[in-house]
């Protein structure tokens, strides 16, 4: 599962802890929400990102963004890429922000299919992610 954004499902936290309740206490706890609302099946099966750390939204501005523009990935957009993808948002270190705008690129070239199947076949996927990400 591929958000918007380019970054792959299997690299969330919250997505990772819909079977390990150990796992949602602690992101409850880290992100002063409830226990309950901690578990994530993807933004677009979900039709919505509340992952987020931003103060005046509660949900993902990119989430909103892809939504408003009718698009599928980032990557669609006539302004790909944008301020909302750079580090310069503030949400994701400058590593992720790169890290999301290569995905986006892969993503562009070989189909979102193909692109998921690679990642699917690299059992450890979510540890190449920048660690601060998870």
């Amino acid at each position: 599962m591929i958000s918007p954004c380019g970054m792959h499902c299997t690299t969330c936290k919250r997505f990772l802890a819909q079977d390990d309740m150990d796992m949602q206490i602690e992101i409850s706890v880290s992100r002063n929400i409830p226990v309950e609302d901690v578990p994530c099946e993807g933004c677009i099966v979900m039709n919505t990102c509340n992952d987020t750390d931003e103060s005046e939204t509660k949900y993902c501005r990119i989430f909103q963004c892809s939504q408003e523009r009718e698009v599928q990935f980032c990557h669609e957009c006539e302004r790909f890429p944008c301020s909302l993808l750079n580090s310069e948002h503030g949400f994701f270190p400058e590593e992720i922000s790169y890290f999301r705008i290569i995905n986006l690129c892969i993503l562009k070239e070989i189909g979102p299919e193909r692109w998921e199947n690679a990642i699917m076949k690299h059992s450890n996927y979510n540890k190449i992610v920048p660690k601060c990400f998870m």
